[in-house]
């Protein structure tokens, strides 16, 4: 289950996740490439934010996939 922003306080943040399964991070990994790899960031890849800067990359989280 995804907790997402709604976009309602800053517009670019529509559809980011904040939480997915009630946490913010996940721990799978423990070295010290671990804290980016961690992360819990991007959209669902359902929902965007309106006008996005195209020299900017895109993030998704995808929890099917092994990242």
């Amino acid at each position: 289950m995804y907790r997402i922003k709604t976009g309602e306080e800053n517009i670019k943040d529509l559809g980011k996740i904040v939480l997915w399964e009630g946490k913010d991070r996940i721990n799978l990994w423990d070295d010290e490439k671990g804290t980016a790899c961690n992360m819990i960031n991007g959209t669902d890849n359902t929902i965007f934010a309106p006008l996005i800067d195209r020299s900017r990359d895109l993030q998704i989280y995808n929890t099917d996939i092994c990242r």
